[in-house]
């Protein structure tokens, strides 16, 4: 799609690495599939606030640590993917 918009890819990389493991047990914890369609939407809800203080800045902490780490090791896998492009 990048090609038939001009755009010459420069770099992808992926981030949110380190968290992704607690991403995938948040969306595989057992008991998702039983629960009521009601049940599941109030899960995303609640899924979607900002946790506490203490754990909201434990997670930006890791995230922040991964930032630097990425200019430097390329990560497998991560929850996001970062694209730089350049019109020539």
């Amino acid at each position: 799609m990048a090609d038939q918009a001009g755009l010459q890819l420069i770099d992808a990389r992926y981030f949110m690495f380190l968290l992704s493991p607690l991403y995938w047990l948040t969306r595989h914890r057992p008991g998702i599939a039983a629960m009521t369609e009601a049940q599941k939407r109030e899960l995303v809800i609640r899924a979607h606030h900002v946790p506490a203080a203490p754990l909201n800045g434990l997670l930006a902490a890791i995230f922040a640590a991964e930032t630097p780490l990425g200019h430097w090791v390329r990560f497998p896998w991560g929850t996001s993917i970062l694209g730089v492009f350049r019109k020539p």
